[in-house]
């Protein structure tokens, strides 16, 4: 290491962070509060040691002398800069796992993932696993909106090399749900027989508003192999609309914007299933249902769905399957659009649109 400002070149400020052993090869790094996770191989077997601020370390025990380790980072944004790789590749033995668990994940170009073991075929491989995944989005105070968007990006030159290869970008804001909505008086009725309603009645909209945005992207350019290759894009939504406390007047709105998308133009090998999907999964609400006054009410309510799902293999893209092969798109949607004035025996008028 080196004190901040220091010129790379003065090896005399140079600050030995991990001594050299001549047993151990050490396979990559991650940096985390408080700590530095190692990833280093010794007789044979891959282990992990933690080098806290302190400067004390501690190996990741095992309670078995034959074992395999993985590397797991979680992060809301995960980056790979271009030209560098993570590995838990192994030459006398098997690989260890990798996981990267995040909101966004990108491998810039000629970035490389890589957990193969000794044995040929993918016997001693690793899992690779990339989960983009946003279960909490933005929510907006002054309406109901959510806001939420994962993806995974593998650029051009990338490499991934592992066993079952695993990538999953999924937004889950199913928690959506309407409040009291805005409450205004209703002032100025212009009638005589409706004046006296003034002061009693009360318009109340109630607006419920989701945006959900999943993508995958595999660049031309890339270069997957793997046992089973997964690549799943997904959204699940709901948007409820209900005023609670309308007098002479409710209104309801429930929107929903919808996108999942995977797109692969490189080259993707599968020694046995290949599957790319993307899927819009959505739940719509909107009810008014107003209480009238001296038998007058008026009620509206609104539903718009906008969603798309596309599972995209370009005219780029190469896949060598040795099993089956699943290229699916799918859009589901649950849509309950009532608007209800019910004015009584002695009603004088009630509209519902």
């Amino acid at each position: 290491t080196l004190p901040a400002g220091t010129p790379m070149g003065d090896r005399n400020a140079w600050q030995e962070l991990v001594p050299h052993a001549g047993d151990v090869f050490i396979e990559g790094f991650e940096l985390f509060d408080g700590f530095i996770a190692v990833e280093e191989r010794s007789n044979a077997l891959l282990r992990l040691r933690t080098l806290g601020a302190d400067g004390k370390s501690e190996f990741v025990a095992s309670d078995e002398p034959a074992y395999t380790m993985g590397l797991n980072v979680n992060a809301e944004t995960i980056t790979l800069e271009s030209g560098a790789s993570v590995a838990t590749s192994s030459a006398t033995g098997a690989a260890g796992d990798i996981a990267f668990n995040a909101i966004s994940i990108t491998l810039e170009q000629n970035a490389g993932l890589l957990a193969q073991g000794a044995a040929a075929g993918v016997a001693d491989d690793g899992d690779i696993l990339l989960s983009a995944v946003d279960d909490s989005p933005w929510r907006s105070i002054l309406v109901n909106v959510d806001v939420a968007s994962a993806g995974v990006t593998i650029e051009t030159g990338s490499v991934v090399r592992g066993r079952d290869v695993t990538i999953l970008a999924s937004v889950d804001n199913g928690s959506t749900a309407s409040g009291q909505g805005t409450i205004g008086s209703v002032a100025g009725l212009g009638d005589a027989a409706l004046k006296a309603l003034e002061g009693l009645a009360t318009a109340e909209l109630a607006v419920s508003v989701v945006v959900a945005d999943a993508d995958i992207d595999i660049q031309a350019g890339t270069v997957i192999s793997s046992r089973n290759f997964t690549a799943f894009a997904s959204t699940y939504s709901t948007s409820s609309a209900s005023p609670t406390l309308a007098f002479l007047f409710g209104g309801a709105a429930s929107v929903v914007v919808a996108d999942a998308d995977v797109t692969v133009a490189g080259s993707v090998t599968a020694t046995e299933d290949l599957a790319i999907r993307a899927a819009t999964d959505q739940s719509v609400s909107s009810v008014a249902k107003p209480s009238a006054i001296k038998g007058v009410a008026a009620a509206a309510a609104v539903s718009v769905v906008v969603t798309d799902a596309t599972a995209h293999v370009t005219d780029d893209a190469t896949l060598t399957v040795g099993g089956d092969l699943y290229v699916l798109a799918d859009n589901t949607e649950r849509v309950l659009t009532q608007a209800s004035s019910l004015t009584g025996k002695a009603g004088i008028a009630g509209v519902a649109l």
